[in-house]
């Protein structure tokens, strides 16, 4: 990672520890500057799935030659509903993690977001599973 990038970790609430790690996905090339990535984060859900998605600003250019339009720049990266522990991995673990929150009726175990732990989250989760990320 180039020096002061930065970078937005995802931490565990229950553990905590790092699920996840982002860094520019524009790295810097020039001399002097600092990235500044993960100055400000949100979580909104961007696309409308009821899933969280992370928003990241950069200040990606300080050098005295940027010219304004190469300042900042915002980076959005949509979740994936299968990926249930935000690891950035679509494998079986998510779908243990599934498991234990539904039977616990943790809220990530209400799947569709209805209000209620039955079949329809089980089935909903299942296909977001298998149609991946």
């Amino acid at each position: 990672m180039p020096y002061q990038s930065g970078a937005v970790y995802l931490m565990s609430g229950r553990t905590g520890t790092v699920t996840r790690t982002w860094v520019s996905p524009t790295p810097l090339i020039q001399f002097n500057s600092c990235g500044c990535f993960g100055g400000v984060v949100t979580v909104p859900d961007a696309n409308g799935d009821g899933r969280p998605d992370v928003v990241v600003s950069s200040n990606d250019c300080s050098a005295p030659a940027c010219p304004p339009s190469q300042i900042g720049r915002i980076y959005l990266f949509h979740s994936c509903a299968a990926d249930f522990n935000y690891d950035g991995v679509h494998n079986s673990q998510d779908f243990f993690d599934f498991l234990s929150a539904f039977f616990q009726s943790w809220p990530g175990g209400d799947f569709n977001r209805d209000s209620f732990f039955n079949s329809q989250d089980f089935f909903d989760f299942l296909e977001a599973f298998f149609q991946g990320c």
